[in-house]
């Protein structure tokens, strides 16, 4: 039996006993504060219990807004702006955001958290920052991988792309990731603010010198 049908059935038996018995005002008065005591508690417990995991994508959905807001105005400091968009690809966007870069229409950048199922991150807990060239081998990808070391150099962090069996269906991205077991690095806005930043505006430089 559930919280809300042991409450029906209370308050069905409640009427009933008390239509039996006769009880006096005094003993009917602390049936009825008992009633109000279970529903109470019923609506509280419901509400705590509720969908949590609604609850945390909310949490990361807003982290993620700050995030992308404070590298926009720290991008906009260089000259360059910053669109989020909704695009036709299969990723939560309570996790993850989706943002455009003009001139540079053929790519898109995303951040986002994700656990991999497959490759070296397997069932680890990250926050990726990526650069998506997807379907874009020959005039994006392969091109910007020349500037590799210079990137990474430029930015002092690793630049990591997909694995060979994902390269394979055409979805090419460079991209550099933190891991995120405690579940708290959203939580460092101005950090990932400044990374996320960082990687935009370093990476449009090499998008500009292969001339996408």
């Amino acid at each position: 039996m559930t919280n809300r049908e042991f409450v029906s059935a209370f308050i069905a038996q409640k009427e009933k006993f008390c239509r039996q018995l006769s009880l006096g005002a005094d003993n009917r008065k602390t049936l009825d504060l008992f009633e109000k005591w279970l529903k109470e508690n019923l609506r509280d417990r419901t509400k705590s219990t509720e969908h949590p995991a609604k609850k945390n994508n909310n949490i990361i959905s807003q982290q993620l807004d700050n995030i992308v807001t404070g590298a926009a105005k720290i991008l906009a400091k260089q000259g360059i702006q910053i669109n989020c968009v909704s695009l036709p690809v299969p990723v939560s966007k309570s996790n993850s955001r989706c943002l455009r870069v003009q001139p540079y229409n053929t790519v898109y950048y995303r951040i986002r958290k994700t656990s991999p199922r497959k490759g070296k991150h397997k069932g680890e807990h990250l926050i990726s920052i990526e650069l998506v060239a997807d379907g874009n081998k020959n005039k994006v990808f392969l091109p910007l991988l020349k500037y590799k070391d210079d990137i990474e150099q430029d930015l002092n962090l690793p630049l990591e792309r997909e694995n060979k069996s994902i390269e394979a269906t055409g979805k090419y991205r460079l991209k550099i990731v933190f891991n995120d077991m405690n579940g708290v690095e959203l939580f460092h806005v101005q950090k990932f603010s400044r990374i996320l930043a960082d990687f935009i505006s370093v990476t449009s430089r090499y998008l500009k010198k292969i001339s996408i």
